[in-house]
């Protein structure tokens, strides 16, 4: 957990820092499953590809800018 906060506090710029961010609550968001011993269910696999598709979909698309 302390490797995790301390990658997150390394990063430089504020994309970088919420690339990390999201990789690090999908480790913690992986470890509790695992401990659980559960599977996620429908409604949570398809929030997380939802999820997934709008990152995704955010980062292929250059923001607009109004002059």
């Amino acid at each position: 957990m302390e490797q995790h906060l301390n990658i997150l506090f390394s990063a430089h710029s504020t994309s970088e820092r919420y690339q990390k961010q999201a990789a690090h609550f999908r480790l913690v968001k992986e470890a509790r499953l695992a401990q659980a011993n559960t599977r996620p269910s429908l409604k949570q696999l398809l929030g997380l590809q939802l999820i997934a598709f709008g990152r995704k979909l955010a980062q292929d698309t250059k923001p607009a800018f109004v002059e």
